[in-house]
């Protein structure tokens, strides 16, 4: 082989390995589905210039279909799976093509909302089995928290359901493909970040995807409520799937606040499944920013960099840094335009986050009152709590998503009476 060739085979094994490991250093964060952009009255505006998700849109396309109806009898799937063989919904599942994961068709498979101990031991732990058959599959398990925050399309009220725009998540899921989604609350297999207070699982709306907790003392401290089996789509199904689910991080169990031992609990630090995180997952790259091999983004070290930088531009009520939302969206625009140089940093790109960009932040392992941020995180985070995140409430679009670092949790508030601090977001 003459030098030439020689050189460029070794310059083009170098490109290859080097597009490997940018491939592998970047997690295909999904986009969050929203499209259109609201102001703080709830009414919708033009995206162009609004700094919002409906912009930029970012994150990994949705597959069309998102969902495939798997038709099956209690035994496995129908030999045509586009025709239900038993004329029984309640054994079919859906797979999702943009994750990988399957679900049961039906929303209500026990017929009635069950406390969370109840609804773990609903799959048999010992034939890894529902107690009713769907599709003939035996590796049903109740979901953990980013598994069932995969379904949410957080601008469902851009959809159609039945001629009308979609009114929740759970019609949009119906309208998808499911079937007996409840307007109401489901479990997931994590535990409640301060579940030496609460003896709690994390449960979902499925009117918008808020996801909440109950910190009620026993005996009133777990509610009933419902469930969606979940699996992995397996070998007979290959994909490829473009955005599965990460690790929560939760790696122990509990029972009414305390650790317990987690064979056979059915708990999310039992299955410990999904995508692992990257090690080391974030570098520090000495100008003042951060970049996270999770999700590919670069964010400000500093998540409050206007209020440790410039006080009087924020002063805000409960400290330095806060705004309301249209303010932060303002402020984003002013940091670009290169008005706070200490937080612009030399660059015109900044955007406010979307909430699942601010929701992979999120760590669901820690005790006391500690945040739930991964251990070793080089941020500069201090009594700085609850995030704006430039993804809109599609339930109640005069409300925007909010990400709190302390408890872990996304929930939607009103955009102009509450406040948050601005954590800055960019792409390489």
């Amino acid at each position: 082989m003459d030098t030439h060739r020689t050189r460029a085979l070794i310059v083009l094994i170098l490109a290859c390995i080097f597009l490997a490991a940018c491939q592998q250093q970047s997690s295909n964060l999904p986009e969050t589905g929203q499209t259109q952009c609201y102001n703080y009255w709830g009414l919708q505006v033009n995206c162009v210039s609004s700094s919002q998700d409906g912009q930029y849109q970012e994150g990994v396309d949705w597959p069309e279909p998102r969902f495939t109806v798997i038709s099956c009898n209690e035994s496995g799937p129908c030999s045509n799976t586009r025709i239900d063989c038993d004329s029984n919904p309640s054994t079919d599942a859906v797979l999702d093509n943009l994750t990988g994961l399957m679900w049961a068709r039906d929303g209500n498979l026990p017929g009635a909302g069950l406390q969370w101990e109840s609804a773990l031991l609903y799959i048999d732990i010992t034939t890894n089995s529902l107690q009713q058959s769907v599709c003939g599959y035996t590796d049903w398990r109740l979901p953990n928290l980013h598994e069932l925050e995969s379904l949410i399309h957080f601008g469902f009220n851009e959809e159609d359901c039945a001629g009308e725009p979609c009114a929740s998540l759970a019609g949009w899921l119906e309208q998808s493909g499911f079937q007996n989604i409840e307007l109401s609350l489901y479990w997931t297999s994590t535990a409640h970040i301060n579940m030496l207070l609460s003896g709690t699982g994390i449960y979902m709306d499925m009117r918008n995807g808020d996801t909440l907790s109950n910190n009620m003392p026993p005996p009133c401290h777990t509610p009933s409520l419902y469930l969606l089996p979940v699996r992995e789509a397996g070998s007979e199904y290959p994909g490829p799937y473009p955005a599965p689910p990460w690790v929560t991080g939760q790696q122990l169990c509990y029972e009414i606040g305390n650790i317990i031992d987690c064979e056979g609990t059915g708990q999310d630090g039992e299955s410990q499944v999904g995508q692992p995180l990257p090690e080391p997952r974030f570098t520090d790259n000495g100008d003042g920013t951060i970049h996270d091999k999770l999700s590919g983004l670069t964010w400000l070290a500093d998540p409050n960099c206007i209020g440790t930088n410039y006080p009087n531009a924020a002063p805000g009520p409960y400290g330095a840094g806060m705004f309301s939302w249209p303010d932060a969206l303002a402020m984003v625009e002013a940091i670009n335009n290169g008005d706070y140089p200490e937080c612009s940093l030399g660059h015109d790109d900044w955007r406010m986050p979307n909430v699942l960009e601010l929701n992979s932040l999120l760590y669901h392992q820690k005790e006391g009152n500690l945040l739930s941020l991964p251990p070793g995180h080089p941020f500069d985070v201090w009594n700085e709590t609850d995030y704006w995140s430039s993804t809109s409430d599609a339930f109640n679009q005069d409300n925007a998503w909010r990400v709190n670092v302390q408890v872990g949790r996304i929930f939607p508030v009103d955009k102009d009476e509450e406040q948050a601090f601005l954590w800055l977001v960019r792409i390489e």
